[in-house]
């Protein structure tokens, strides 16, 4: 299982590390994610900064939407989704903060439990981009994400949800019935995952 949560993780991170993704918003590339603290703080960096952890939320959002609409067993589902947030924390370590990252991803993953045309999602990462940027970072922003959208329909999916399912399954249900794989005792984020896991 540690192979698909790697895999997981990393399917996450690709939104952060896309260059053209970048280019919507206006930056010629993807940022260093560890060069953000030696770096001085302008309303640039700021936005990028932001942006990135924005980034690293939806790609998560993404991989967990994934993950809740496999056909697995809801257990599995669960422990796959705890072990995949941990891998992606490895991965990030010291960048972000963890609670953040992980808070505002359960937040943004309910919405996906009533139907929707991905307006809630838009209106979840708008209204938080309103607490943290100025005017003009929150334009760019905006207008990024509208574009961003536009050209993907109106699904706000960063990572195609049929990808990250069909991974799942295929290794999911090796793991799944594999006598070697160990249960492992989790904290409370299991307990919220597994109501989010359906």
């Amino acid at each position: 299982m540690k192979s698909l949560t790697t895999e997981l993780a990393d399917l996450a991170l690709r939104p952060v590390l896309d260059d053209d993704l970048w280019k919507v918003f206006g930056f010629k590339n993807h940022p260093l994610l560890n060069n953000f603290r030696k770096r001085q703080q302008t309303s640039k960096i700021l936005l990028e900064k932001y942006l990135a952890r924005e980034l690293v939320i939806l790609g998560l959002v993404d991989v967990l939407h994934g993950i809740s609409e496999s056909k697995l067993k809801k257990s599995f589902k669960a422990r796959l989704a705890t072990d995949t947030i941990d891998e992606l924390f490895y991965k990030i370590k010291g960048t972000y903060d963890q609670e953040v990252i992980t808070f505002y991803a359960i937040s943004t993953l309910e919405s996906f439990k009533q139907p929707s045309d991905g307006q809630k999602i838009l209106d979840i990462i708008y209204q938080r981009a309103r607490k943290s940027l100025n005017k003009d970072s929150l334009a760019t922003f905006k207008k990024g994400f509208d574009d961003l959208i536009k050209d993907k329909g109106s699904k706000t999916y960063l990572i195609k949800p049929k990808l990250i399912v069909s991974l799942v399954e295929v290794y999911g249900f090796k793991a799944e019935f594999d006598p070697k794989i160990e249960s492992k005792n989790r904290n409370s984020l299991a307990l919220k995952l597994r109501g989010l896991v359906y």
